[in-house]
């Protein structure tokens, strides 16, 4: 899979839960973002 269209396809349903989840669904987004940030970081502390 490309990395863009990757990208794209986590998108949907960031933006689907920003707009329409519950406070409980948007706190735990918010912490898989969170954490997927911090590994994406660390993917390029690494290289």
């Amino acid at each position: 899979m490309d990395y863009r269209e990757s990208v794209g396809k986590l998108m949907a349903p960031v933006f689907q839960i920003g707009k329409n989840g519950s406070a409980a669904q948007i706190a735990e987004a918010l912490e898989v973002l969170d954490e997927t940030r911090k590994k994406l970081y660390t993917i390029l502390a690494e290289g």
